[in-house]
């Protein structure tokens, strides 16, 4: 009876702490991703959900434009949550729900590697400290978007792949593939690797991996169907590939597009990258625990696939692996890289404390969970880092939706608003650009707002190539018509109704009439027959 007894009371301290630590995670996370507050990729993938179901007259014109199918299963379920909650509600409730799947995938990981609440929680501190990632300014908890949906089940994929049951964990990968099939992907393709390694047997693991490939069939041939019929565009001047990665995003994916990108966005990670790479050999080299020592190759693995990544892309000129965001894996490379060390530095340690009685490690959790929340609110404060620039855009996002009520303001989206649904708002690229502008942070969720279309922005880059094509030759149009003014092909070919100016644009003064000129921009109206 005694035994017995003892053994639930084992079980409700276990669920107790599960519970705790959930909460915990929960917390912290919805710290770093409170909804209401908007990011670009929220906007532009929330956008296309939204845009799949507008008429087309609207969405032909529109700059959240993107006929890719293959993120069908996202655009289904937020397109479907706009059109009956709206989208702040869709945005809130996407924000808790990635909140809540990482912070059970993360329970789970946590609890199979051994790791203490004490251990976590400083994990997840220094990963928000560091900006969440290494290389290629990847991340992992900022928004409600396919990759954030996929990520906790790669989360959840390495707790089965740890107890081994590998397939589960490609059940997991296949879910994760269909919410971004560049995450599940990746991640599929090591946790073969990591199966065939510890189990040295080819045919288990090529008849475990079925359980990945059969389910992904249909995903597959939506991808490959939607590069056939953008084909024409392979062969293009410039390249689809160098407008993807040197063009677009040379931050994410193309560091040695330039010096001046190198040295703006990657040569620091790649000093981390190294420190962090020569912990994890030094940690692989001393780890006595099975555990650790496996734990450690994988992560050493990761971070040398990091360098052989740079290694590639410094030969790759033309961007064509860009497609394929190479570097995608840092984010989760770093977090992992967290873990290892943290499991590393708790072993060393954990003698000192295995006398501690129960109620002592609850009175030691508390005190760090006080710890915990004044360092989310002290970590920010300190200048220059990463997480400290996204959460100052944050207040910075906030601030800007308290000053737009100003009279100023008012009175131009009462222009905005009386405007028939079709008329075509350009956008002037400097106003993407000045932080200065009240308006510069409203610039992305103008369509969201006000449900006009803008053609194109900077922002959204669609997916296929022939869009790519399409986004690339109207953004160089619009570029010209706001650094040359009128006649402009893109104005008579697309009969834009309004230029949306930096108020220092004179060059746009002879495209039609000026009907707003205040707070550091101007409305014109164009003559649709110019």
């Amino acid at each position: 009876m005694h035994t017995k007894w003892l053994n639930i009371k084992d079980i409700l301290w276990k669920k107790q702490n599960y519970i705790f630590n959930f909460f915990l995670i929960f917390t912290l996370i919805m710290l770093m991703m409170t909804p209401g507050i908007w990011n670009g990729n929220e906007e532009q993938y929330l956008g296309y959900a939204w845009r799949k179901s507008s008429p087309e007259a609207l969405a032909r014109i529109s700059a959240l434009r993107d006929t890719a199918n293959h993120r069908f299963i996202f655009e289904y379920l937020t397109g479907f949550s706009i059109k009956n909650i709206g989208f702040e509600w869709t945005q809130a409730l996407g924000r808790i729900i990635v909140a809540l799947l990482y912070s059970a995938s993360l329970v789970s990981l946590f609890k199979n590697l051994k790791i203490s609440t004490t251990a976590f929680c400083t994990i997840i501190l220094i990963f928000f400290w560091l900006g969440e990632s290494i290389l290629g300014m990847e991340w992992l908890f900022r928004g409600f978007e396919p990759k954030t949906l996929a990520y906790p089940f790669v989360f959840f994929s390495f707790s089965t792949s740890l107890k081994k049951r590998f397939g589960s964990s490609y059940l997991l990968l296949a879910l994760a593939t269909y919410f971004h099939f560049l995450v599940g992907g990746f991640w599929f393709f090591i946790t073969w690797l990591v199966q065939l390694y510890w189990t040295k047997n080819l045919k288990q693991t090529f008849m475990n991996s079925l359980k990945y490939l059969i389910p992904c069939i249909p995903l597959f041939f939506i991808i490959v169907v939607g590069q056939l019929q953008t084909q024409d565009s392979i062969n293009s001047t410039p390249p689809v590939s160098w407008i993807y990665s040197h063009f677009r995003a040379p931050h994410h994916v193309a560091p040695f597009a330039s010096k001046a990108v190198f040295m703006e966005f990657w040569y620091q990670g790649v000093i981390l990258l190294l420190g962090l790479t020569i912990i994890s050999a030094i940690i692989y080299r001393y780890s006595q625990n099975r555990i650790e020592k496996e734990f450690s190759k994988l992560v050493l693995t990761l971070n040398i696939y990091l360098f052989l990544s740079l290694f590639i892309s410094y030969f790759d000129k033309q961007g064509v692996l860009g497609k394929f965001y190479i570097f995608r894996p840092a984010s989760i490379t770093l977090f992992l890289t967290l873990c290892l060390y943290a499991l590393f530095l708790q072993n060393i340690i954990s003698k000192k404390f295995s006398k501690f009685s129960i109620s002592s490690k609850i009175s030691l959790q508390f005190s760090f969970v006080t710890l915990v929340l004044i360092s989310c609110l002290t970590i920010p404060s300190l200048s220059g880092h990463t997480a400290y620039k996204f959460l100052s855009k944050q207040a910075q996002s906030l601030n800007s939706f308290k000053i737009s009520q100003h009279k100023n303001n008012f009175d131009l989206e009462q222009i905005i608003k009386k405007s028939h649904p079709t008329d075509i708002f350009l956008i002037d690229p400097n106003l993407e650009k000045d932080p200065d502008l009240i308006w510069n942070i409203k610039i992305l969720s103008f369509e969201r707002k006000y449900n006009r279309p803008t053609l194109v922005l900077d922002k959204f880059m669609p997916s296929t190539n022939s869009e790519i094509m399409r986004w690339y030759k109207l953004l160089n149009l619009k570029n010209n018509l706001f650094k040359e003014g009128c006649p402009s092909e893109i104005t008579k070919h697309y009969k834009i109704r309004y230029l949306l100016a930096h108020q220092n644009n004179n060059k746009v003064n002879n495209c039609g009439k000026e009907i707003y000129n205040q707070g550091g921009i101007k409305l014109i109206e164009l003559d649709t027959e110019q």
